[in-house]
């Protein structure tokens, strides 16, 4: 009885150490901000006497606690070091022989060759082959799938506001161009689980199709990306955004179409760099080396840049010989692809799309004229709302027509 008593005492003891000690060492040690874990928030602000105190006095403590850190980075090894080996040995090996032959056939594995791979996701992430990582949120995964493709009369409203956009920017002498940036599984099918299958045409390849006679630019580069990737990493193995070199391949495209002649892969300085993990890494916690290029675009041209609004939006100017005004108006895409516009353009303004209205960068919009050219981009799981920004673009240029 007494050795029972014994353990229950050093039980209860260990329960409330767990309890206090982190209290403890709060006011001895310090506080462990939630920015040092890249969670890209504030950390939670204390509470309010209100009836939500208590729950608000927890997220303030959650975000506080000593060693959160060290314990959030010795979780991720742990589980990198077990779940690796897992799925790609023991879950690929049950998944084949629980999955059916039809389903393993070569017509549905991609560029695979038949081969079976089974999804398994953590967080908004899937995981596919040789470390690469892939994103579900915000219904991307039906953009490769193609479960989302447009109705017509969807396609027709589209259009249409693509051709007033056209017509506005011709009455002032500016050249639109349209680029919608491949999603990153569907440059990198063959990386994708064998799972996702695809038995139509996907959304923007028909909604390309449709704009032909449309009498708008509109860029949706996938075979191309598709050829470079072949050669060169074109996107980041642990990351949803395009690399510095995928990024080149969607200006090069760009630039092609405004008649402005671009460099060829073979005349740039393009270098191989190792990169570690990426967005999606930090959402499955999954880490590893892998390589990705950059380039050194027309080094003899000279560009300054001025970065505003966590670097959202960017203003450069340069001493190319192209005195013309380039305005770029997307999303996240449009950070890596403004660099190589910097030094083709003797003026260029980039934004954020929700920043449209911004006084740093609405006057370079209004200003645009003859000669200049405004780039409307997004990515491809993004396409509805680089439409939504065309049609506020047109009522923002309208507006200086009716001033004028």
């Amino acid at each position: 009885m007494k050795g029972k008593n014994v353990l229950y005492l050093t039980v209860l003891v260990i329960f409330l150490a767990l309890l206090t000690v982190p209290t403890a060492l709060y006011f001895t040690v310090g506080e462990v901000p939630a920015p040092y874990l890249s969670e890209k928030r504030a950390p939670a602000p204390f509470p309010q006497a209100d009836d939500r105190f208590f729950r608000g006095l927890e997220q303030w403590y959650d975000d506080r606690l000593p060693y959160r850190l060290t314990l959030t980075d010795l979780g991720n090894r742990i589980r990198q070091s077990v779940e690796e080996p897992y799925r790609q040995g023991l879950f690929q090996t049950i998944s084949r022989a629980l999955t059916p032959a039809w389903y393993r056939a070569p017509e549905y594995a991609g560029r695979a060759g038949g081969e079976y791979l089974a999804p398994l996701q953590a967080g908004y992430t899937v995981y596919g082959r040789d470390q690469w990582l892939f994103y579900t949120g915000e219904d991307n995964l039906a953009y490769f799938t193609h479960d989302n493709t447009l109705s017509e009369e969807t396609m027709q409203a589209w259009k249409q506001v693509w051709q007033e956009l056209e017509a506005v920017c011709e009455s002032r002498g500016i050249r639109l161009i349209v680029l919608t940036a491949p999603n990153k599984e569907q440059v990198y099918e063959e990386e994708m689980p064998a799972f996702y299958r695809q038995d139509q045409p996907s959304r923007q390849l028909l909604f390309r199709d449709y704009m032909q006679d449309s009498g708008v630019t509109y860029l949706y580069p996938l075979e191309e990306m598709r050829r470079v990737s072949a050669l060169y990493p074109t996107y980041y193995v642990q990351d949803t955004h395009w690399n510095l070199f995928g990024a080149y391949v969607g200006a090069r495209a760009v630039l092609e179409a405004a008649g402005i002649p671009a460099l060829p892969p073979e005349e740039t300085d393009f270098y191989c760099k190792t990169r570690f993990g990426g967005d999606l890494s930090e959402a499955c916690g999954y880490y590893a080396p892998y390589d990705t290029y950059d380039i050194r675009y027309r080094p003899e041209i000279t560009a300054v840049t001025q970065y505003y609004e966590d670097d959202r939006i960017q203003i450069s100017q340069s001493d190319s010989p192209n005195d013309s005004l380039a305005v770029i108006v997307g999303d996240s895409y449009c950070s890596a692809i403004q660099k190589y516009f910097a030094r083709e353009f003797r003026e260029t303004a980039m934004c954020y799309r929700d920043l449209l209205d911004h006084e740093l960068f609405l006057p370079h919009l209004l200003r645009l004229g003859r000669g200049d050219v405004l780039i409307m981009m997004s990515v491809e799981r993004y396409d509805e709302r680089n439409v939504n920004t065309a049609a506020a673009v047109i009522q923002r240029l309208r507006s200086t027509e009716t001033e004028e």
